[in-house]
């Protein structure tokens, strides 16, 4: 199951992946995300969170279907992945969905560091 979530406020959409994907959840994913991008043009970033316990087979199949976005090469800036999990195998799968984003990496317990990274670059 994933959960998605748009914080209006500081324009950063948070998916929280659980222990299953399902296509479901990328189709809710795209519910969700799409209309704020047709109102606001676009995001200051996007968290994806993936504990230790989300199995990474799992997690690149969200990651090959990221493209819920009206133009991600655009609309996104800056992609943090939070989990405990080793994800550089998964940033390589995620980056060529979002060629103009930064990805960073965090430990699950860096989830407001991974807030505050993507709104540092949001007013430069």
């Amino acid at each position: 199951m994933l959960s998605v979530n748009v914080n209006e406020n500081d324009a950063i959409a948070l998916l929280e992946a659980g222990d299953t994907l399902a296509r479901t959840d990328l189709e809710q994913a795209a519910r969700v995300v799409d209309p704020y991008l047709k109102r606001k043009g676009k995001l200051n970033g996007l968290i994806i969170r993936a504990p230790g316990r989300a199995g990474w087979n799992t997690f690149a199949d969200l990651a090959s279907h990221l493209r819920f976005t009206m133009d991600p090469h655009r609309a996104i800036t800056r992609i943090a992945l939070v989990t405990d999990t080793d994800a550089s195998a998964v940033a390589g799968r995620i980056a060529p969905h979002f060629v103009n984003a930064k990805i960073k990496i965090y430990p699950d317990a860096g989830l407001e560091k991974a807030r505050a990274w993507i709104l540092a670059d949001a007013f430069n």
